[in-house]
């Protein structure tokens, strides 16, 4: 999304934005993969986001916004700026589902952390795609987060036919 389309009320102008939400029924969970930003990492592009994705979106927080290189690393991929966009959505590495949607959605970030590099230096400042073994370890909490998210939703809704008569 480039800066010049988001309006001075923080709103997303572009027309193909418009026209998609004017078309399709509103999601039940929704996932926007980067890259958002068109060069760098752009906060008030990011706010316009998280702003028309609350609007759009049927269920409060349902939803994420997966950073791509432009979102995380200033001007391509020459320097690292985790900052701007972790500021906006501060929950971006949570996982995301739906008790009533086959659907779980858990965001990797693919960028080296200095702990995780191992000799790869000259990688730093490139997108890589590759997966740490932090990140790994990111998957495996997520499931079990999602996991006690599940079983308390299902306690929850089992629950409320525990006093009907049968």
């Amino acid at each position: 999304i480039p800066a010049r389309e988001v309006t001075n009320n923080g709103e997303i102008s572009q027309r193909l934005w418009q026209q998609l939400w004017a078309t399709v029924a509103l999601p039940d969970v929704c996932l926007v993969s980067g890259d958002v930003a068109e060069l760098s990492p752009d906060a008030k592009v990011y706010s316009a986001l998280q702003k028309s994705l609350d609007k759009y979106c049927r269920a409060p927080r349902q939803w994420r916004v997966v950073p791509g290189n432009h979102d995380r690393r200033s001007f391509g991929n020459l320097f690292i700026d985790t900052t701007t966009f972790d500021s906006v959505f501060l929950d971006w590495r949570r996982p995301v589902w739906n008790f009533d949607h086959p659907f779980i959605a858990i965001p990797l970030d693919s960028n080296p952390r200095r702990q995780d590099r191992k000799g790869m230096s000259w990688a730093l400042p490139l997108a890589r795609g590759l997966v740490s073994d932090s990140e790994f370890k990111h998957i495996r909490d997520c499931l079990l987060e999602v996991s006690r998210s599940v079983s308390s939703e299902a306690r929850s809704r089992l629950a409320q036919y525990a006093d009907m008569p049968v």
